[in-house]
């Protein structure tokens, strides 16, 4: 703290610490990128189409209930902590793709019934125009704005 106080305007930058309980310190973890990572995965998760650099980027495949209402699946890569709440981007951000037609989304909130550690279960609603029964896909909307994502943090 000292350090950082007199010299004014810089930044430290620490990485290779590991922290102990006690007064007595243990040989330092190296955990592989890819534990590391389904770590983290077990608190957030998130799809995005930034990080894709895809404006149709592709999120998951549902089912259409109704003309206005389509269910979704997304397995997670790691099972959660808990089962996770839902955040995306703005809803017209993303759209619905089915029979060659993209369909911008109204909502998107977790299904009544599903989601679990392992997937989310989304009901995606649009104005009109689906037809029951048919396959779609849940899409950015023609941006690199659109996610989601799947949070059980602490």
């Amino acid at each position: 703290v000292d350090f950082v106080s007199q010299v004014n305007g810089s930044t430290l930058y620490l990485t290779g610490v590991q922290l102990e309980v006690g007064s007595k310190a243990s040989a330092f973890e190296r955990r592989p990128y890819s534990e590391e990572l389904a770590r983290c995965q077990r608190y957030y998760y998130r799809l995005d189409s930034a990080e894709a650099n895809g404006t149709f980027l592709r999120f998951a495949t549902g089912s259409i209930r109704t003309s206005t209402l389509g269910e979704v699946l997304v397995n997670l890569p790691q099972k959660m902590r808990g089962v996770p709440a839902f955040e995306s981007s703005a809803v017209s951000n993303l759209a619905i793709y089915s029979a060659n037609t993209s369909t911008v989304c109204t909502s998107i909130v977790l299904g009544a019934d599903g989601t679990s550690p392992i997937c989310l279960v989304l009901a995606v609603s649009v104005a009109s125009g689906l037809t029951a029964g048919y396959a779609f896909m849940l899409i950015a909307n023609n941006n690199k704005n659109a996610w989601i994502a799947a949070a059980a943090e602490l």
